[in-house]
């Protein structure tokens, strides 16, 4: 039986590779896995974040402030 690893380890995986996060050990417990965004990660996140706040912005224009909290609620409720 092949077992994948979780989403989350492959994700961050991925992330390593390209520089964008470094991953440690807590040295007081080594079972904790400690990952930290990279200078790169950073300047990557600098560049997206406009775009992401202009796309979000487009998305939700056609709701009042009544339903973009009520689609707060829900989001929450989706994942708690």
């Amino acid at each position: 039986m092949i077992h994948r690893s979780p989403d989350v380890t492959r994700m961050l995986d991925r992330l390593c590779r390209q520089g964008l996060v470094r991953r440690g050990r807590n040295p007081e417990d080594r079972r904790e896995s400690i990952a930290t965004i990279t200078r790169a990660g950073l300047e990557l996140l600098d560049r997206v974040d406009p775009e992401l706040r202009d796309a979000l912005a487009a998305f939700t224009a056609p709701l009042d402030s009544s339903q973009l909290r009520r689609l707060a609620r829900l989001c929450d409720a989706l994942v708690p």
